[in-house]
């Protein structure tokens, strides 16, 4: 078979698995718990945060942004260089790599970045990105029953990408919100071994936690280990630039 040299991935890298419904309806494969568990939330908001330690330095250090805005709806902004916009294959996948990543769950794919997102995705009733690459800004709308598009914004400046998920109360019980501290849930999150045996990170992250629920914002720090994977955090400080607009 001919190999599309061109590519980042081919057929024989890509294995789609399954769409949303197997999430929705086995999540604790996913998530390790269910809708009706209380830490639910936490564990969408982690997968996410997992995910963006993935991303690829355009400095010296990643900067990444947790904004909690309510109970069930929350931010994750990085300055990477943006959510990969190119086609899969040219030659027989012309969709784009930034709308596989939300819509459908893929293995064995690369780049590794983003090859998580359909997960979370598929406990939330909405979700939108801003992805700023090679000069163009592009908007990405997706969530449970909504159809994955893609909108070119036109021309602009700078790199980066900026995730909205608000999780579908329909799918959640009551009681399911996320943490009160989401900065210690966070950095919990990255000491376990899930995490650190699996999430590599390419260099010093710095990690602003902001909850908009109670005006607190603080700063953690991970770096790698010998192997490149995620260490623990090292800073436990009020963020420096909390009183920066």
């Amino acid at each position: 078979m001919e190999r599309d040299t061109g590519s980042r991935a081919d057929t024989a890298e890509v294995q789609v698995l399954e769409g949303y419904e197997v999430v929705r309806k086995r999540p604790a494969s996913y998530f390790g718990v269910g809708p009706g568990d209380p830490g639910f939330p936490l564990q969408v908001l982690q997968s996410v945060v997992a995910d963006v330690l993935w991303e690829f330095h355009v400095g010296p250090v990643l900067n990444v942004r947790v904004v909690i805005e309510s109970d069930r709806c929350f931010r994750v902004e990085d300055d990477g260089p943006g959510l990969p916009i190119h086609p899969v294959g040219p030659r027989w996948d012309p969709a784009p790599w930034v709308v596989r990543m939300f819509r459908e769950l893929v293995a064995g794919a690369c780049p590794p970045r983003g090859v998580g997102l359909a997960v979370p995705t598929a406990a939330c009733s909405q979700v939108a990105a801003s992805v700023r690459r090679d000069g163009r800004h592009y908007q990405v709308d997706s969530g449970f029953g909504r159809e994955t598009r893609l909108t070119d914004l036109g021309p602009a400046e700078g790199h980066g990408t900026s995730m909205r998920f608000v999780l579908d109360e329909e799918y959640l019980t009551s009681g399911a919100v996320l943490p009160q501290d989401p900065a210690a849930a966070i950095e919990a999150a990255i000491d376990t071994p899930l995490w650190s045996g699996k999430t590599k990170v390419r260099g010093r992250v710095d990690v602003r936690i902001e909850d908009l629920r109670t005006g607190s914002r603080v700063l953690r720090t991970v770096l790698p280990n010998g192997t490149g994977r995620c260490s623990a955090c090292i800073f436990d400080c009020e963020d420096p630039l909390a009183g920066q607009a």
